[in-house]
């Protein structure tokens, strides 16, 4: 169960969710998966500008956000498709070769179910960790991220879950310490 909410930002400053941080310089895009990937790893993070479009198209992505259903996953979200280039005529024509193409935004629908996707950074001069939802365990779930990103239980960090919800990021050690 989450703390109590707080009141930081007024709506208007949240209304687009974590994307109101994106591009900020020093912000953080991420994603913490319910399942490890072949690594071993749960914890995905790149510089804030890049879409996370970019971070989930892989085997290895879809075996972090699905566990045993990977291999259905990549059945229903990756399709064969011919490679193309010009000709004589410049005119595109297949040339025989194959490659994958990913549907980056089911997998990104699917995956929010179980996964904790997000972006850290700064809100009128405050640390915050903005969530795009809260799926089953979401709790345990930043309590890690919360590591991860450097934010103990002294922090001031608020963590804004879609465009509505806000807590005091230190709340969440008080009410799950261990992560559980």
């Amino acid at each position: 169960m989450p703390p109590q909410q707080v009141q930081v930002f007024e709506s208007r400053m949240i209304v687009r969710g974590p994307d109101e941080i994106k591009g900020q310089v020093g912000s953080l895009a991420f994603i913490y998966t319910k399942y490890p990937d072949p690594g071993g790893n749960r914890w995905f993070v790149r510089p804030g500008y890049v879409g996370h479009e970019q971070m989930t198209n892989s085997a290895g992505m879809l075996q972090a956000f699905f566990g045993p259903e990977a291999e259905e996953m990549y059945q229903k979200v990756v399709t064969i498709g011919d490679i193309f280039a010009p000709d004589e005529r410049c005119q595109y024509s297949p040339t025989g070769a194959k490659r994958e193409n990913w549907d980056w935004y089911t997998i990104r629908q699917l995956a929010k179910r179980e996964n904790l996707f997000g972006r850290a950074g700064t809100l009128c001069g405050r640390q915050v960790v903005m969530l795009w939802g809260n799926p089953p365990g979401w709790e345990a779930m930043l309590v890690e991220v919360l590591g991860y990103l450097g934010i103990g239980p002294e922090s001031e960090a608020v963590v804004v879950v879609g465009n509505s919800a806000q807590y005091q990021a230190r709340d969440f050690f008080a009410t799950n310490p261990r992560g559980e």
